[in-house]
């Protein structure tokens, strides 16, 4: 048995962040659900303590990095998993990337949403993305921009300990540890 922390960024997700901390709350091996509110002005707050989270509050908004950083200083397990605030009851399956990481398969493991319509100009980000990520590690990724992740303890180290801030967060994270 392992134990893990969830760490969720959180933006205006009253509308679904209770749904998503209970279901990361039920995943074995997770003893903290951490969500860290990046100035939201609605109630995704008092929606995610309500459902059992740890709430950090930023005192300014932070950007997707420096909200997971914020919230990495609450860290404590074996294992990290990130989830995206909006994912609602399929924050289930991050149970797949833990457990991943947890029998040693990888020290990142990228979750990879079924294959469906892409958003307009998300197609074009994506395959910046993966341009970028292939000319600096050589890897081809075909989800690079997942926020769903799961690190084990050399992974963070490998970060040194932190995130990149903005938005650029994922596929920096992918080109440091590569």
């Amino acid at each position: 048995e392992f134990n893990a922390t969830v760490l969720i960024p959180a933006l205006n997700e009253e509308e679904r962040i209770a749904a998503t901390v209970k279901a990361a709350r039920h995943i074995p091996g997770v003893t903290r659900v951490i969500v860290v509110d990046d100035g939201s002005t609605d109630q995704t707050s008092k929606h995610a303590e309500e459902a059992g989270a740890l709430v950090i509050k930023a005192e300014k908004k932070l950007g997707k990095g420096g909200a997971l950083n914020l919230g990495l200083s609450h860290f404590s397990g074996d294992y990290l998993l990130l989830l995206d605030a909006d994912l609602g009851a399929t924050a289930g399956e991050g149970k797949k990337l833990l457990t991943a990481v947890a029998k040693g398969q990888a020290d990142l493991v990228i979750g990879r949403f079924p294959t469906g319509e892409v958003k307009s100009g998300f197609g074009f980000l994506l395959f910046f993305a993966q341009r970028i990520i292939r000319r600096f590690t050589g890897l081809t990724l075909t989800a690079p921009l997942s926020g769903q992740r799961a690190l084990n303890q050399k992974a963070l180290q490998g970060l040194g300990g932190k995130f990149d801030k903005g938005f650029g967060v994922e596929v920096a994270m992918i080109i440091d540890l590569a």
